[in-house]
């Protein structure tokens, strides 16, 4: 039997039971009222499951024409692989559970926080960085030969020095215009790696001034000042802020 008839007998089947779930008749026993309550439920399931059924086959339909884009999946899956090793290496975990980080009086004392800002350091400079791991991602391979067979050479003519760029399929070049979408995949990921951090380092901050004595000599009436010695403070203990908390309040200007 085709899908078609199938699909057709199917209906037919749920129509037949909606019509025996029509209006009760008085004399059944209350085990036969709950069949025929239940029945129009039945029903609605029936034709809801069907309706996702559809509806999700529809949605891989159009998923598969992007997946049919294979450039755009080698890039991604290479993107992805490198985005994973960068917060692994730099312990971005570390912020999911903010009160399991370790304090001395009001100063971070933990090696993970360390790692994590002084890693966190090349995000100063977000165009080079986003450019890193672009190149890094271009030239990806996988440590497990299994799944390298997932993987095939990607060539950008501005990376790459292949003299035969022209005579390569399609997929394998990247054009101007997928450099493009990649630089922004990995910029935008790398900037929320910013905000992220950035938050974390001004509760930091905020924890450490809330702790200060008032006459503590980190304290300066000049908001840039302050900021810039609780800075050097953090540094010196192996916790480096980010360009954009230190000069959140300007220049210091010097002592």
């Amino acid at each position: 039997m085709s899908a078609e008839k199938i699909e057709q007998e199917d209906m037919r089947k749920i129509e037949q039971l909606a019509n025996r779930g029509g209006g009760l008749v008085s004399g059944l026993s209350p085990n036969d009222v709950l069949v025929q309550i239940a029945l129009p439920l039945v029903l609605i399931l029936a034709i809801a499951t069907r309706l996702i059924t559809m509806s999700q086959a529809i949605m891989d339909r159009s998923q598969s024409a992007v997946l049919l884009d294979l450039w755009k999946q080698q890039l991604i899956l290479r993107m992805e692989q490198v985005l994973g090793e960068w917060e692994q290496a730099a312990g971005l975990n570390v912020l999911e559970d903010p009160g399991r980080i370790s304090w001395e009086e009001n100063w971070p004392d933990d090696t993970r926080l360390s790692r994590l800002f002084s890693t966190a350091s090349v995000l100063n400079d977000m165009e080079a960085f986003t450019l890193s791991l672009y190149r890094a991602a271009l030239h990806y391979q996988p440590s497990e030969e299994s799944a390298a067979e997932a993987f095939f050479p990607l060539h950008d003519p501005r990376e790459t020095d292949a003299t035969d760029v022209d005579h390569l399929p399609d997929d394998f070049v990247v054009t101007p215009e997928r450099r493009a979408f990649a630089l922004r995949y990995l910029e935008e990921r790398a900037q929320r790696w910013s905000d992220t951090i950035e938050a974390t380092q001004w509760d930091v901050v905020g924890r450490i001034l809330s702790g200060l004595p008032p006459d503590d000599d980190l304290r300066d009436g000049r908001m840039a000042r302050q900021m810039r010695r609780i800075a050097d403070a953090l540094e010196d203990r192996g916790f480096p802020l980010l360009d954009g908390v230190v000069r959140a309040h300007g220049e210091d200007g010097g002592e």
